[in-house]
């Protein structure tokens, strides 16, 4: 009976329905290829079945049947009064036969449809179950028609009991690779075309979500739904059988002989602990998994299926891996019992056990994520975190990994070659998907591109950015969206799930306090899913120096190490991480036992020349002002100096209208107005930025050739990071420092000795390292 309404609801689909009479000219829709799922994205995004909510789908969908309409001579004539089509005369295109015949072809492939659905997914729903079943979204109700890991599965939701146990029961069902494709063919193509038709001549009628719906817009009756079943039943048995009927007997048949009872008390031990899948009083040595599972299917349980019919489920509201796992199984029993195995090798009996996991393709990691996110909330507890070397992550080599970085390189960011060798093997490593990789190349030596790169090549999945600071953050969006890679900030509450690149400031991605907690959790969770549905390729740590350096009045550093619980590839790049500061970083991270890759490339910047000019007390902002003008004389139009200074109010004082009257830049000002002074700094007639250090590591600004350190910076990284803001592009520039003399003396204790090793050797004005 199986076979004989597949082949028929075929021949309908295409022949009635499509118009295509010729068998070379069908297709499959490509159901491994729809990211389909209920956890990524919002009502308007993810919210329909095989993402049938966008205008772009359904118009695709339209376009398909008519264009094969006006090519089939026989169906024209049968359906269209002209064969002209204008935009003035479309409502008396279609001839009221036409549009009859059309209505009973629809009619009769649903019928047949819902025959197949409802006897091969497994054991049979209740007939309201099945009858409601949603493909889009409704105002308060999910669908119950999904793709995961290429198959389509249909869940349904039941509500007996409800009022004693509080909650719904969450039974899903899969069905064969020959259903599944009808159910996708039906609502890809012909379901928009009938709402199309059904907007233009029966304007009274209602759009609805139901994939079974009557003339009204409403769900099929219990009437409908038996008429169906009867009809089927009758033309291949001889016997009517009703919705009911076919119940019993499919739980009979499913009993005795699909799901025979087996001793596998041992396989069951996986389950039991996480899914109370077993009447009160019953345990794993009575009944065998994929017998309890094949009850809960009917809705009862074992007790009541072996005495009655059916089961009851005792399910908590959600779906786990294991549990769904053994849905699956249940039904792809089925299809094997009905002949519509979907085995690669043919069909493989029951009784084996060997194979048995390996035959569910929807048992896969990143398939199963979409059904479980929705159903089960999330609460991570991090601080019990069990962090491991990632050793699931699939390194995969393409070819020679050179060779594909170099094309790489050259098709989407148009250069021919990398700016030294360790940022190529930077690029490798993320290709090859190493699991723990730490850059360290100068200012301006690419380190962004060893992320960029790989990002550019995926076809599908996003790669997470956490950076130290805003800017820096705006700054990636910005590059990115130069060479097409669509990048968006990270907000709790905009969550996006289309982007390539996600990027996160550190406070958001880990959080440090109570008071940001949700906000870590949140952002956790959301990589989770990501990874759960396949879709995390990769993490990176921007600036990852200041996991050390911040440590001290940043808590949220204490907090990455958090990060690498998900267990993807994940990059570290800096400019600054010396070889003394390795154990510190390692053990702030638990990296200590896990294998590393160090990619350490000369920070020598042989284009930049140091100099310090040694000034008297109290002349400091003076002989400042007197440099900076007398750079300017020399500069050419566009040419940029940043001023850096410690302090805020010094940075706003030397902006000021009677000193260097110019835009500033330093942490406590807000977003908005950093942005502002940015975007005027960067007009041709305007020179200087005053910046703290709140203008540093990552931003990349061109023509910028000097900045000028108006006292000692912090540190040594500080300079690095600071002075790397000029001559990022190898052309020639100048890094200058001005000292008080008091602030030398400060530095030498009673018997003359430096109490600090200062970096620079020498105090008098003048050049340190020459350009080369």
């Amino acid at each position: 009976m199986v076979r004989e309404l597949i082949k028929g609801a075929t021949d309908s689909l295409w022949r009635d329905l499509i118009f295509t009479e010729d068998d070379e000219q069908r297709f499959a829709v490509d159901l491994k290829n729809i990211d389909d799922n209920i956890a990524l994205g919002t009502r308007s995004t993810s919210g329909a079945f095989l993402n049938l909510n966008t205008a772009t789908e359904l118009a695709a969908g339209v376009k398909l049947i008519q264009d094969r309409l006006f090519k089939n001579i026989k169906a024209r004539e049968r359906m269209l009064s002209t064969t002209t089509v204008t935009d003035s005369n479309t409502r008396s295109i279609f001839k009221d036969s036409g549009l009859k015949f059309y209505e009973r072809s629809v009619d009769k492939f649903l019928n047949n449809l819902f025959v197949l659905v409802h006897v091969t997914g497994g054991a049979p729903a209740r007939g309201t179950e099945i009858s409601c079943t949603r493909y889009r979204d409704g105002a308060s109700v999910d669908r119950n028609l999904f793709t995961i890991g290429g198959k389509v599965i249909f869940i349904s939701q039941y509500h007996k009991g409800m009022v004693i146990a509080d909650r719904l029961k969450i039974i899903p069902r899969v069905l064969p690779k020959a259903v599944g494709d009808l159910v996708a063919l039906y609502l890809r193509y012909v379901r928009p075309f009938t709402d199309s038709l059904d907007a233009i001549y029966r304007e009274d009628k209602p759009e609805t979500d139901y994939l079974w719906e009557n003339s009204k817009g409403d769900c099929w009756s219990n009437n409908r739904m038996t008429q169906a079943i009867e009809e089927a039943t009758e033309r291949s048995l001889g016997v009517k059988l009703t919705v009911r009927s076919y119940r019993h007997i499919a739980v009979a048949f499913s009993r005795d002989v699909v799901h025979r009872s087996r001793p596998t008390a041992e396989q069951f031990k996986d389950f039991s602990s996480e899914d109370p899948l077993l009447d009160e009083a019953e345990g794993p040595e009575d009944y065998d998994a994929e017998q309890i599972t094949a009850a809960q299917q009917t809705g009862h349980g074992v007790r009541q299926r072996l005495n009655h019919y059916g089961q009851a489920v005792n399910l908590t509201s959600k779906l786990t891996s294991k549990s769904l796992e053994l849905f699956t199984r249940v039904s792809e029993e089925w299809h094997r019992f009905l002949g519509l195995g979907d085995d690669e090798n043919g069909k493989r009996s029951s009784n084996d056990k060997k194979h048995r996991r390996q035959e569910s393709s929807v048992n896969e990691e990143g398939n199963l994520g979409p059904l479980i996110a929705k159903r089960q909330r999330s609460f991570t507890d991090l601080g019990d975190a069990r962090i491991e070397t990632p050793k699931d992550i699939n390194v995969h080599v393409f070819g020679n990994s050179e060779d594909t970085a170099h094309a790489i390189l050259k098709d989407k960011f148009g250069h021919n070659k990398f700016k030294s060798e360790e940022q190529l093997k930077g690029a490798v490593s993320m290709l090859e998907k190493r699991p723990l990789t730490v850059a360290i190349l100068p200012t301006g030596g690419g380190k962004t591109l060893l992320w960029m790169l790989p990002a550019a090549a995926d076809q599908r999945g996003t790669t997470a950015v956490i950076v130290p600071y805003i800017s820096l953050a705006n700054d990636i969006i910005k590059r990115c969206g130069e060479v097409d890679l669509k990048a968006d900030y990270w907000r709790p509450d905009c969550q996006s799930y289309g982007s390539r690149i996600i990027v996160a400031v550190t406070e958001s991605a880990v959080g440090s306090t109570q008071h940001d907690i949700n906000q870590h959790q949140t952002f956790l969770q959301y990589l989770s899913v990501l990874k759960a549905n396949g879709l995390l390729n990769r993490i990176v740590v921007d600036e990852c120096h200041t996991i050390v350096t911040e440590d001290g009045f940043r808590p949220a550093m204490s907090q990455m190490f958090h990060l690498r619980s998900l267990n993807v590839p994940m990059l570290f790049t800096t400019a600054t991480l010396p070889p003394r500061m390795k154990t510190v970083f390692e053990n702030s991270l638990a990296l200590t036992d896990s294998p590393v890759r160090y990619i350490r490339g000369q920070s020598l910047r042989t284009n930049v020349s140091i100099n310090v000019i040694k000034c008297g007390n109290g002349r400091m902002i003076t002989t400042a002002l007197e440099l900076a003008k007398e750079r300017k004389r020399t500069l050419t139009s566009g040419q940029k100096i940043v001023i850096y200074t410690r302090f805020k109010n010094e940075a706003e004082m030397l902006a000021g209208p009677k000193m260097l009257d110019c835009q500033f830049y330093h942490g406590e000002a807000d977003e908005k107005a950093r942005r502002l002074a940015l975007d005027e700094w960067q007009k041709p007639e305007q020179t200087f930025l005053i910046a703290t250090t709140a203008f540093g590591c990552g931003i990349d600004y061109p023509n910028i050739i000097e900045t000028i350190h108006v006292k000692l910076p912090y540190s040594l990284i500080n300079y690095v990071q600071e002075s790397g803001r000029a001559g990022r592009h190898f052309e020639k520039s100048k890094s200058t420092v001005i000292i008080e003399e008091r602030e030398m003396q400060a530095m030498k204790d009673e018997d003359g000795r430096m109490l600090v090793r200062v970096e620079f050797s020498a105090y008098d004005a003048g050049c340190l390292r020459s350009n080369r």
